[in-house]
This record gives structure tokens, sequence and C-alpha cells, in this order.
């Protein structure tokens, strides 16, 4: 965790991101194609963060979803939310176990204004509503251009252990 402390340290002095990729890496379980952020630009712990995701245009769900007309499908702009999320409830408790430990998207509730397009580069900005045991409550939404594409509540728990 160190390097990630020094990294954070390093972000606030310089124009740039807080986290990059290779520190959601760290955080995160997921890998390309399904890895859904390029950058955290900002981490209150424990309270907000705001994460981008840059549509290149080269994702594979971009060909199907729609020819001729590609747009992100709102189930991965979801899954952009949820894992901006667990980046922040991963930082939360900094243990490695705690690290370790996976996470899901429990209860959603979402509401989608526009589509998003590649070329776009999504903002996801969350804020934590209440911190339970073994799960974070979260509400927050995306932006593009400044303006809301997608506005929700979700919860994120870690899974019971199997009987």
């Amino acid at each position: 965790m160190a390097g990630l402390t020094s990294q954070l340290e390093a972000a606030a002095a310089v124009d740039g991101p807080l986290l990059d990729l290779a520190a959601i890496l760290a955080l995160l379980p997921h890998r390309h194609p399904f890895l859904l952020l390029d950058s955290v630009r900002r981490l209150d712990k424990g309270e907000r963060i705001v994460a981008v995701k840059r549509i290149t245009g080269d994702e594979p769900f971009l060909a199907g979803h729609f020819p001729g007309t590609p747009i992100m499908p709102g189930v991965l702009i979801i899954e952009a939310m949820g894992q901006a999320g667990v980046v922040l409830y991963t930082l939360v408790d900094e243990t490695e176990t705690e690290r370790a430990r996976t996470k899901f998207l429990g209860k959603v509730e979402a509401r989608f204004l526009k589509p998003a397009y590649p070329g776009d580069e999504l903002i996801i900005d969350l804020k934590v509503i209440r911190i339970l045991t073994g799960a974070i409550a979260l509400k927050g939404s995306v932006l593009v251009a400044g303006q809301p594409i997608v506005k929700g509540e979700f919860l994120l728990m870690q899974p019971r252990p199997r009987a």
C-alpha cells in the first residue's frame, strides 16, 4: 500500500490523475476488456470518488451495440460506476485482506438520460451515502461534457461465505 500512498501524495502536488491505470489495476480484479476505468481524478477517502472512462471507439461491445450508431451499453456504464465504487470502498479499509475480498453490485437504481458515444469522456462522480458492515451505499451520476447522462444509487457488498 506504500506505493499507492506515495502516488496519492505525489498526485496532490501536480495537475493530473490522482490514480492512473496501474494504480487502478492494483485495486481492481478486472482486466481488459472488462476494466472500465482509465483514471481517478478525485478521491476523498470514505466520502467521494471522481473517476474517468474514455470511450475510444475500439471497445469490442461497440461493434454490435448498435451497428451504424454505436453507443456504450447502459449496463456497462453501471459497471463502470460499480468499479469506481469498488476503488472507493477498497480504500476505506486498507488491509491486504480487505482489498482481496470480492465486491459485487447489490441493489441498483438508475435513470438513463442520454446515450454515451465513442469519443465521449465519462466522468463518474460518486458519493458515499452510508458505510455498513460488509457493504457501502453510493449515489452519483455520470457526466459527459458537464451534462448528466446517468443518475443512480447502488449498494456494493461482499458476498456471504458459503455454508
